[in-house]
């Protein structure tokens, strides 16, 4: 029961209209994982993730989804394909966010599925991903 309601308060957090509300949400992502089971993170979080990610037709709510992944305990395939599609977004925003999420996770896993989509940045029209993108090769 509790955890239920840990996780409605949560995903609320997620899918609040202030941004500052989502960013406090993704920032405690790290220690509510942490006391949670690994198959949460797995299946509902990232079941989660993937909803808001391809259902939000606005892209603030994408970026919390993609931010929020630099503060899983553990990647997987799910979690490596969130991330290569947001390097393929139209938005720019949410371009640089994948750049910015690529660089916390590769301080602590092995990224080199991803890194090509992050190489491929580097030609973006939009300056600020190219920036994003050299930061998160460098």
């Amino acid at each position: 029961m509790f955890i239920s309601k840990l996780e409605d308060i949560f995903f609320l957090f997620l899918n609040d209209s202030v941004a500052s509300v989502r960013e406090a949400g993704v920032r405690c992502l790290e220690e509510l994982c942490s006391i949670m089971t690994n198959d949460w993170v797995q299946g509902i979080l990232m079941a989660k993730l993937r909803e808001i990610y391809t259902r939000q037709i606005g892209y603030v709510f994408r970026r919390s989804a993609i931010l929020a992944l630099g503060y899983l305990p553990a990647m997987n395939d799910q979690a490596y394909q969130l991330l290569t599609n947001a390097t393929k977004d139209v938005v720019p925003n949410m371009r640089f966010c994948a750049c910015k999420a690529y660089i916390q996770l590769a301080a602590k896993y092995d990224m080199s599925s991803v890194r090509g989509a992050i190489e491929a940045l580097l030609q973006d029209t939009d300056s600020e991903v190219r920036y994003f993108a050299q930061q998160a090769l460098a």
